[in-house]
């Protein structure tokens, strides 16, 4: 595999504070890092030499972004691979990285003492010794990961909102950690709001669970009021000096065509989501300090549905105008349908794509945690190479944090997350989906872009990659090796006629640096 390389050098980067082990059974070397008040493994700033490639590993034998110092040593299983890459071809900006504060993540938290708390944070949102997340996602009101159902206005027929109010679980679970994770992320980070459902008295099923959308027709007064409740949290959260990216429409809609579908949902398919933006919610946030400010995102779903939901918005000219992009979540990946986001792209490339929800083990038979699961760092690595390299800007993990139980969660809908709460101990586990989304977040800053980069000759399945190129023009290779065999790594430069040599290890996921100028 050949990659355009230039190799002009001079780029900050970074030597690690080392991963504390634990290991657990498993079929494979299961293993965390442990963090407690005193000792947290970091990534720590140091100037680099010019006229080097750095290279960042995690593997399923233990190392977890490792910066490696011997570039070249290789054992005899070995491929030869040849990955070219070209500058001069760009394609989409990348917005960042990021994860959800839930509940149910503010309840781990507040089960640790401050110091660990802290570090919690700092591993996630630090750009410098941490993984550089740039994105939040807060749900507007409860979801399943609350451990109750509640709205911000329960008061029937209220259709002027005067009992709207912001409850205890935004002021002790969401609200501050967001205000300190905004810190650690030197006051840039994106968030972006979620409504799974309205309140029960604005619902035809009079239900926040299950099937069932808004009373009436989208020009009536359950849809102006729905818009007003948006604005509101919007206004809340402002005077808590927390301001938002975006928002989507709705989380996941089409769940809520499901007649036993078990927690928070509200159906709202995309012809009525962009008529509800352009009747109600635009005018009102035009009215208030987010006019023209906020990002709208629509669809927030699986994404077969994708492109019909787009077609579906296409077909409202003047609504169309005020969607900004599309949300995507990623529970049917595993089925395909890449393609979905390139012709998404193609119908319209004035909109962005943003993944804003994923998590492993929401399926049976392996629900919920999984300690130190290497498979499913490789599915995370997988899914945010694909849709990377299909047009998303961005890619938003679901809860930052759960317990062993993957909760709480009142829906019992038990799920995995890349840090685990060990509040006994005062520690958390890192689990390697962590550092799998770190190979991304950690060296890839917002608006950096694309590039064009291709496998030469031999097609090895087991390999996947994306490259890009940040602001600071270092270019960025993400690689993931799903197979037994080290690959003896060849990166040509075509526009530059340069080459370098680099080993990639078995069972591995890797992020090569070098400065491009």
């Amino acid at each position: 595999m050949r990659f355009l390389v230039c190799f002009i050098f001079s780029f900050v980067i970074v030597a690690e504070s080392k991963c504390m082990s634990k290991t657990f059974p498993g079929p494979e070397n299961n293993s965390v890092c442990v963090c407690n008040s005193t000792y947290c493994d970091a990534i720590e700033e140091i100037e680099i030499v010019p006229h080097k490639i750095y290279v960042y590993e995690s593997t399923l034998g233990g190392k977890r972004l490792e910066l490696r110092k011997d570039e070249l040593k290789f054992s005899r299983e070995i491929i030869n691979i040849t990955i070219k890459f070209d500058n001069s071809k760009k394609f989409q900006k990348v917005f960042g990285f990021g994860g959800a504060f839930t509940d149910s993540v503010g309840i781990n938290l507040l089960k640790l003492s401050k110091n660990t708390q802290k570090k919690l944070l700092y591993s996630y949102f630090n750009p410098k010794g941490g993984i550089g997340y740039t994105f939040g996602r807060v749900p507007i009101a409860s979801t399943d990961f609350s451990t109750r159902i509640y709205s911000y206005n329960d008061i029937a027929e209220d259709f002027e909102l005067q009992n709207f109010r912001l409850q205890v679980e935004d002021f002790k679970y969401k609200i501050p950690f967001i205000t300190d994770a905004n810190q650690m992320a030197g006051n840039k980070l994106k968030l972006v709001g979620s409504p799974w459902s309205a309140p029960a008295w604005m619902k035809a099923s009079h239900n926040m669970t299950g099937i069932g959308g808004l009373i009436g027709d989208v020009k009536g007064k359950y849809y102006s009021t729905w818009a007003t409740y948006f604005v509101k949290f919007l206004k809340e959260y402002a005077k808590a000096g927390i301001k938002f990216w975006g928002i989507t429409i709705q989380n996941e809609p089409s769940s809520g065509l499901l007649p036993h579908y078990y927690w928070q949902t509200m159906a709202m398919d995309a012809k009525t989501q962009v008529a509800f933006v352009r009747l109600h919610l635009m005018p009102a946030l035009n009215k208030s300090i987010y006019s023209n400010k906020l990002k709208i995102m629509a669809h927030d779903d699986n994404r077969p549905g994708l492109l019909t939901a787009a077609l579906e918005i296409m077909n409202d000219k003047e609504g169309s105008k005020l969607i900004d992009g599309y949300a995507v979540h990623w529970y049917m990946d595993d089925y395909g349908h890449l393609s979905r986001l390139n012709e998404t792209h193609a119908i319209d490339e004035s909109k962005f794509i943003l993944n804003t929800e994923a998590c492993n083990g929401f399926r049976s038979p392996l629900r919920g945690v999984w300690l130190g699961s290497w498979a499913r760092a490789e599915r995370y690595a997988k899914d945010i190479i694909e849709t990377l390299n299909n047009w998303s800007t961005g890619w938003i993990d679901w809860n930052l944090c759960l317990d062993v139980t993957g909760g709480p969660t009142w829906a019992k809908n038990n799920v995995d997350s890349p840090i685990i709460v060990i509040p006994q101990n005062d520690t958390f586990y890192k689990q390697p989906m962590f550092y799998a989304i770190g190979a991304f977040s950690r060296f890839i800053p917002p608006n950096s872009i694309r590039l064009h980069s291709w496998m030469e000759g031999t097609n090895y399945r087991d390999l996947s990659f994306t490259s890009l190129l940040t602001p600071q023009n270092v270019t960025i290779l993400v690689l993931l090796n799903r197979g037994n065999n080290e690959i003896a790594l060849s990166l040509d430069d075509v526009e530059k006629n340069l080459t370098k040599m680099v080993s990639l290890a078995s069972r591995s996921i890797t992020t090569i640096l070098w400065n491009s100028l």
